[in-house]
């Protein structure tokens, strides 16, 4: 096994998170937004900005979501980001939101759009991992 360095990353994450995560989640939030804001420069259809989100934004924040349990503040924020870029938000101008966080979070089958809530996403991928634990021990 490679011996690691303190200031190492792996996908993106120090492999040392120390006591506080604060430093590493704004690097993860600051990443996100990034993405989000370069691709606002470009007119997309809604369609478009569906398929970045679910593809490129959501990858970002997948692998911190096995690790950590990230605070729910947090995760609102990028939330946040996120939903302002689908409605077309640029910075803090105000735009009408045709539809609602609740219809954006519903699944498909069921009228919505099918994006995930961070919050459950973030329950879900722990406790993946921990079945994961459970059933594969060695």
């Amino acid at each position: 096994m490679k011996r690691v360095e303190k200031h190492d990353k792996y996908l993106g994450l120090a492999t040392v998170a120390g006591r506080s995560k604060k430093e590493m989640l704004m690097e993860l939030k600051e990443r996100v937004r990034k993405k989000l804001n370069g691709w606002k420069e470009k007119t997309l259809s809604s369609a478009a900005r569906e398929v970045l989100i679910k593809s490129v934004a959501l990858a970002q924040l997948s692998y911190a979501m096995i690790v950590f349990r990230i605070p729910e503040g947090e995760l609102e924020e990028i939330q946040r980001h996120i939903y302002n870029f689908w409605w077309g938000q640029r910075g803090s101008e105000c735009r009408a939101h045709c539809v609602k966080r609740e219809e954006m979070a519903c699944p498909k089958e069921e009228g919505g759009m099918g994006f995930r809530e961070l919050r459950d996403f973030n329950t879900a991928m722990l406790a993946k991992q921990l079945w994961n634990l459970y059933k594969k021990p060695d």
